[in-house]
């Protein structure tokens, strides 16, 4: 029998009311750690903040309107009520606990289980009635406090102070495996449900990447003082550009190819120009790279080139206006070679082979071993020339900044973000 979603909402409470990390991480810990193998990975899946795993391509899509319509017949609230609600706690699922108060339930508790086939039906569901009416009947059998949490779920602002880094780590702890362990394995698979239940029982090892399904991607750290690089990350060093473009993963295996988003979302239709050249790369690869659009042979800004963005086929008249150019800068995997655990120099190598055509161009970087005031001296010049040059498809640089980063020491293998 599944465990109720009460017991969760306790939890995710308890994680809210403490900005004390291990007081987190052992509220955590001890709730999943008492879970069957199903719960666990539903439970998982919802500290994430999210009803699907990361690489699950469904979606709600449950709007404003059905959102908040339902919420009212919950709770016999105007939608001056609503608004004067939301004034106060600027957060959808605080102002539904507010809305209903002291309120009872109707019917039997909600498990974990229901919850999520509550999700599962929602995502299937087509149109917009079908939806609020599983919605609608879901939160009649919910308590305030279990609202709350459905409605943040549902309008994608779970925020309760809980990074998916923090719950890798209460994950570990829950089950005393090796953090490091943990994360990668919620890296390769994509979904903190099943690393949990392979932390659960020892498999945290067995995954490995695969094509099609997005791995997290590597993210610069900022710094607030050039100094600080050293201070945080011994030498040497490799410095590139910042691109401000689209973050993109490309897989290609066989005649498909596919890009993915930071969000794991698949973009490939937004950039069908760059299909044909991604493809007229044999064999099979994994690259990590950035999507920028060029104008008269200059980088168009990122506020242009949103108008490319979310728009699920792109005309002609708009390809030949703004046509996209990808900048590889890494290489995830290669014929079969997984290459994370390669050095930044191997990775390197692997990729500068790649027969590449334009608009499929690598990215620039420069080997720094300086400390010091040469350090600072050189990065400070180098943000500078980063900030002044001019981009061409010719030249794979921004305007926007460079980073550098101990993850991308010649000599380390990579290490992708966790979120």
């Amino acid at each position: 029998m599944s465990t109720s979603f009460a017991d969760w909402v306790s939890t995710a409470d308890a994680v809210r009311a403490t900005p004390k990390k291990l007081e987190k991480h052992a509220a955590l810990a001890r709730y999943l750690g008492a879970l069957d193998d199903s719960d666990l990975q539903i439970a998982a899946r919802l500290f994430a903040g999210a009803p699907f795993p990361r690489r699950d391509e469904r979606v709600l899509s449950v709007g404003w309107s059905a959102l908040s319509g339902v919420l009212l017949e919950r709770s016999g609230k105007t939608g001056g009520d609503m608004a004067e609600s939301y004034q106060r706690h600027a957060d959808l699922g605080d102002v539904a606990a507010d809305l209903i108060g002291d309120g009872s339930s109707g019917g039997e508790r909600l498990t974990l289980a229901e919850v999520a086939q509550t999700f599962d039906a929602i995502a299937a569901a087509r149109g917009v009635a079908p939806k609020r009416d599983l919605l609608r009947a879901t939160l009649a059998r919910a308590t305030a406090g279990e609202a709350r949490y459905l409605v943040k779920i549902v309008s994608g602002e779970t925020r309760i102070g809980l990074r998916e880094g923090l719950l890798e780590e209460a994950i570990a702890r829950a089950f005393d495996r090796d953090r490091e362990e943990v994360g990668r394995a919620n890296m390769l698979t994509g979904d903190v449900g099943e690393t949990a239940l392979r932390a659960k029982h020892g498999t945290l090892t067995e995954p490995t990447l695969a094509h099609f399904l997005p791995i997290g991607m590597m993210l610069a750290t900022p710094v607030l003082q050039l100094a600080e690089v050293e201070r945080r990350f011994p030498p040497p060093y490799v410095v590139e550009d910042k691109y401000d473009g689209i973050r993109a993963q490309v897989h290609k295996a066989g005649d498909r190819v596919e890009l993915y988003s930071r969000t794991f979302d698949r973009i490939t239709n937004r950039y069908p120009e760059l299909v044909p050249p991604l493809l007229a790369i044999p064999g099979t690869y994994v690259i990590d790279g950035e999507v920028l659009a060029f104008a008269e042979g200059r980088a168009v800004p990122f506020t242009d080139f949103q108008t490319r963005l979310g728009r699920k086929n792109v005309a002609a008249e708009l390809r030949t206006k703004m046509p996209s150019t990808l900048v590889a800068f890494d290489i995830l995997e290669r014929d079969g070679r997984a290459l994370l655990d390669e050095s930044f120099d191997e990775r390197q190598k692997i990729l500068r082979a790649l027969p590449i055509v334009p608009p499929v161009i690598f990215a620039e970087h420069q080997r720094v071993e300086s400390s010091g005031e040469a350090l600072v001296a050189i990065l400070e010049r180098e943000f500078v020339a980063a900030r002044e040059r001019a981009i061409t498809p010719s030249r794979s640089a921004t305007a926007n900044g460079f980073s550098t980063s101990g993850r991308r020491t010649p000599d380390s293998p990579t290490k992708r973000s966790r979120r």
